[in-house]
């Protein structure tokens, strides 16, 4: 492993982590995603396993090694939004929902077991933000520290 940094692009609205869900069996009480979740979550692991394999990575950044994270999370303009808006927008931070941690969770999540073997890994968050812009889009960077 003698590269530092990676970077992942996922094309498309940025997901975001949705709370579990509760069913009851009996006594117990059950949580599950939605399959929508898990259908997204197995589509970027693939698409970041790819991505990975391109740039040398073919296993998983072993345990104990600590990795630094930065996300950028774009937005796509609203289609009722006027030229003069996008004009104005373009760059500019993101502020209504999806939540940023939650957005976080989710790509954290995911990359779990394909980029390192657990999520808790990762001691830092870099420069990391949502902003409008023309394509929507998640731009991650990984350093290993």
């Amino acid at each position: 492993m003698d590269k530092k940094t990676y970077e992942l692009v996922f094309d498309g609205k940025p997901v975001a982590k949705a709370r579990p869900r509760f069913c009851r069996r009996g006594n117990y009480v059950g949580t599950y995603k939605l399959s929508d979740e898990q259908k997204l979550e197995d589509l970027y692991k693939c698409s970041a396993l790819l991505q990975l394999k391109k740039q040398g990575l073919r296993t998983p950044i072993k345990k104990g090694v600590a990795v630094k994270l930065s996300m950028e999370f774009v937005f796509e303009f609203p289609k009722s939004c006027s030229k003069k808006k996008r004009a104005e927008l373009i760059g500019r931070p993101h502020t209504i929902k999806p939540d940023f941690d939650n957005l976080e969770k989710f790509y954290k999540d995911t990359l779990n077991g394909i980029l390192y073997e657990d999520d808790s890994q990762v001691a830092r968050i870099g420069d990391s933000g949502k902003t409008w812009g023309e394509k929507a889009e998640t731009r991650i960077t990984v350093e290993i520290l």
